[in-house]
């Protein structure tokens, strides 16, 4: 006979089947110039498999697979984030007049205290605020949070991008670079704090571009100009997501394997704070030859990857100890990386990491 918890996992596939094409449909043809089809799938897909953990998270807190409470917190999270985008953006899309704008404020605050307050409050079994004010009480987490707040006042107030006196591909990796000075020596210290994080971050970057859509408010203006330095041709839909598809990108590593001396961990900072940057600044710096018919060049591709591989390696030697057993495996996922970065037209932010830990998944031991 079938067990009550098999039989719900295959209703759950059903609903993963189910839900896919609806969400799909709703990132191609109401963003159709936000997301491409590549992004819109995996996007998608995630989202489906969010959604369709829930009925665990709401009855014991978890997910259907785990133990850890933050796994279901994670996942809480994403939708948070990713339904504030759906279910907002066509309320901000709206002619921002006064009364307009209003109404965005209070849907969003609609949205948060009467979706995401209760579902919040169902997985962590207690009030949300009192559980990240004891979760918060040590010295250590105190002074991460702490870093992390001064790093970003520093960086909006002395280094916005109108001052950043360089081209548009440089200027956006000095943000590559933010991460991984910011994500780096937490995921080694407290990467179930590093975890949470990203949530609360995803949450805040998801309303942050609602806000940017023009509208007469104060803040949507100032928004709109800061993150309006950084677009290229990919974001020229409604919502900008790469910002999003960078945090994403160092992220899901660390919410799928939260294990700091694991090469799969840290695959989102290796291929994006490291390989990615390092490829894009080499490359229109130096780049001279270039690869078939596509804009990479040799120089920053060979650049890129062999400063992940240096980088990866002397990380797992000096704060693992194992930097020499995973040369060969790590050498040749970088490369499979680095042939998959050249050919792909999708957002490097959003599925290098992706295929970068799958490759680490298969090769490394």
């Amino acid at each position: 006979s079938v067990s009550l918890g098999t039989e719900f996992l295959v209703f759950t596939q059903y609903l993963r089947v189910f839900f896919f094409p609806i969400v799909f449909w709703e990132f191609t043809y109401e963003w159709e110039r936000s997301f491409s089809l590549g992004e819109a799938s995996t996007t998608s897909s995630a989202l489906c498999l969010c959604l369709t953990e829930l009925p665990g998270i709401v009855t014991t807190g978890k997910l259907s697979d785990s133990h850890e409470e933050i796994d279901g917190l994670i996942v809480c999270g994403v939708l948070a984030g990713v339904g504030a985008i759906l279910l907002l953006t066509p309320i901000a899309r709206k002619p921002g007049q006064g009364e307009d704008s209003r109404k965005l404020l209070i849907s969003i605050i609609a949205f948060f205290g009467i979706g995401v307050y209760p579902l919040l409050y169902s997985c962590l079994r207690t009030e949300p605020f009192r559980w990240i004010l004891r979760y918060l009480a040590s010295h250590l987490r105190i002074g991460i949070v702490s870093a992390w707040l001064a790093m970003l006042v520093v960086v909006i107030i002395y280094f916005p991008p109108q001052k950043l006196n360089t081209s548009l591909i440089v200027a956006r990796k000095f943000y590559h670079l933010l991460a991984m000075v910011m994500f780096l020596a937490p995921a080694f210290l407290d990467m179930e704090l590093l975890r949470i994080a990203f949530v609360v971050a995803l949450v805040g970057l998801a309303v942050v571009g609602i806000l940017c859509i023009p509208r007469p408010l104060e803040v949507s203006l100032q928004l709109s100009k800061y993150m309006g330095a950084l677009t290229d041709k990919r974001d020229r839909g409604l919502v900008v997501v790469s910002h999003i598809y960078l945090l994403l990108g160092c992220a899901f590593p660390m919410w799928l394997q939260p294990i700091p001396c694991r090469s799969t961990s840290l695959s989102g900072l290796v291929c994006l704070g490291v390989y990615d940057a390092v490829a894009s600044v080499v490359g229109s710096k130096l780049g001279k030859i270039r690869i078939l018919w596509t804009r990479k060049t040799l120089e920053g591709s060979i650049g890129g990857a062999v400063t992940a591989l240096g980088f990866s390696v002397s990380v797992s030697a000096i704060l693992c100890q194992d930097g020499a057993s995973e040369l060969g495996p790590k050498a040749v996922s970088i490369a499979l990386m680095t042939l998959f970065e050249i050919f792909t037209t999708q957002n490097d932010n959003l599925v290098l990491p992706i295929y970068y830990f799958a490759c680490l998944r298969l090769i490394c031991p």
